[in-house]
């Protein structure tokens, strides 16, 4: 894994020395994508004992994806009549993104603590746990509807935070420095909302584990 990394981006560099900006964008975006794809890819296939065959299906799922990304970002430049205004739109989107996942962070929260609280007050009463049946049935189908939500959402904001990371690598190099700043305190503040929504997604599902024993 050490080594297969860093073979994909090199490789990834090398390839876009010799196209057009917008070849090398979607080059150097699937490179990308082969490496991040191989990095997840191996520690999920080494939990299996399959490390290297997860590493090399990650990175071809990668660099599909990271070829979509590229693509994306060459696209969306041209719309834009000069760079300065092309990151300022890049920027609003993912701080616009950050206010979303907030929202539903703060949400999910309040709807964890709240479902915990009545979780405990079940568990304390003297009934039995038939008397509690429906209840818990109506609290499990809710937060397997907040999990799939949850999961979704993330799904989105890996897309999003894939995306605004890609701008970034194509830009720093000549945009000024106080927009790329700005693009990186965005994604920064995505990611922060990424560990949280995960550490949301995961409580969520061990209440649900504790509705259904």
């Amino acid at each position: 894994m050490k080594t297969l990394i860093p073979l994909l981006l090199v490789s990834a560099l090398l390839a876009g020395c010799s196209t057009s900006d917008d070849q090398k964008t979607r080059q150097q975006g699937a490179g990308l994508g082969a490496a991040g794809g191989a990095l997840i890819g191996g520690i999920i296939g080494h939990q299996s004992g399959r490390g290297w065959e997860g590493a090399f299906i990650g990175a071809g799922v990668g660099a599909v994806a990271g070829d979509i990304y590229g693509q994306h970002v060459s696209q969306r430049k041209a719309e834009f009549a000069s760079q300065e205004d092309y990151l300022d739109a890049c920027i609003a989107e993912a701080s616009a993104k950050h206010q979303a996942v907030l929202a539903q962070n703060q949400k999910l929260q309040n709807d964890i603590a709240s479902l915990e609280l009545e979780l405990e007050i079940l568990a304390a009463t003297a009934e039995s746990r038939t008397v509690h049946a429906e209840r818990l049935k109506q609290m499990r189908k809710h937060l397997a509807g907040q999990i799939k939500s949850s999961e979704q959402e993330l799904g989105a904001l890996n897309d999003e935070i894939a995306l605004q990371r890609a701008v970034l690598e194509e830009e720093k190099a000549s945009a000024p420095e106080g927009s790329i700043q700005r693009l990186e305190a965005q994604i920064a503040a995505l990611e922060t909302q990424r560990e949280l929504l995960q550490e949301n997604t995961r409580q969520l599902a061990a209440l649900n584990n504790r509705a259904s024993a």
